[in-house]
Formats: C-alpha cells, sequence, structure tokens
C-alpha cells in the first residue's frame, strides 16, 4: 500500500492442515510455493511520480483475509540514475478491482465438499522521464485462485485441487 491506497498484491501460500476440529482427520498438505519459499515482487515504477513530489509517504506490507500470524520480510529494491540529479514521473491510471471471495460447503456426516474461489486485478500505468529519456511503465496483476476438496468414506478418503493462475 501506498499511502493507504492499495498498489499490488501477491498471493502467499503455506502448510494447510485440514479436518476440521477433529484432529485424527488432519492429512498435510502442501500449498503451492509452501516448499519453494520464492521471492514477490511489487511493481512501483507507475507510481514514482506520486513518491517524488518531496512529501513524506508511507509503505505498507501487510496481509489480509487471513490469521494475524503472518511475518512479512521485505526488501526494496532501487536503481538511481547516475547521470541525472531529478527524475519526474506521473500516474497516468490506477484501477484496483475489489477482491472476490466465495465459499461454500456441503457436508452429510463426515463427507462433503468444500469450495472456495478468488481473484483480483490491479492495474497501473505511468511514466518516468530521467537520462534515459521519458519511459512510460504498465503493471498489471491478475490473480484467480480455485480450491476444491472433498472428503468421503466417513473422512477417511480425501481428495483436493488447487489452481492458482
Amino acid at each position: 500500500m501506498l499511502d493507504g491506497n492499495v498498489i499490488g498484491a501477491i498471493w502467499p501460500f503455506t502448510v494447510v492442515y485440514i479436518g476440521g476440529i477433529n484432529p485424527l482427520l488432519w492429512r498435510s498438505i502442501s500449498g503451492i510455493g509452501s516448499f519453494d519459499l520464492p521471492s514477490y515482487d511489487i511493481e512501483t515504477t507507475p507510481f514514482l511520480g506520486n513518491m517524488l513530489d518531496g512529501k513524506t509517504h508511507t509503505l505498507q506490507f501487510r496481509v489480509t483475509n487471513a490469521l494475524n500470524v503472518w511475518y512479512i520480510d521485505v526488501s526494496l529494491h532501487l536503481w538511481l540514475d547516475g547521470k541525472n540529479t531529478y527524475t519526474e514521473g506521473k500516474l497516468l491510471q490506477h484501477q484496483v478491482m475489489p477482491l472476490g471471495i466465495s465459499h461454500s460447503s456441503y457436508f452429510k456426516g463426515l463427507n462433503g465438499t468444500f469450495l472456495t474461489k478468488a481473484n483480483r486485478s490491479i492495474s497501473s500505468t505511468g511514466w518516468v522521464k530521467s537520462s534515459h529519456g521519458k519511459i512510460t511503465t504498465k503493471a498489471i496483476q491478475q490473480f484467480s485462485y480455485g480450491n476444491s476438496m472433498v472428503m468421503g468414506n466417513n473422512g477417511n478418503v480425501q481428495m483436493v485441487n488447487q489452481e492458482m493462475f
């Protein structure tokens, strides 16, 4: 977030234990990227015009729609223009579609189905003027996630499918 406005997003995943309140039904399911631990990038170049206006700004990172036990490590990468003492820019367009989430479940005894779907879209365009000329940058993030879990045979059979686009 830049000054309280969403400028980018990521979808981190961790190991999920499912089975509800009965630990005997839990089975560990590795989430997408849980053993990879990738670095995530959020492109802020379209916002340089806003950030270079001489005022103080707040850059925040937070996890939403989740439990409050996430720890966030952040690295800020800057590229400086050695040939130019002044850099200017302007945000031309910024569009954030609200996070869309849907949940559904149906159970009869210990057998049933959980379905979860989520999507999000963020698009930003801006220009930066430096010693390399006027450069226009467009950053687009589109997320789509689906998860289905089917439990059968009184909770002894479990099928899980996760998809992320």
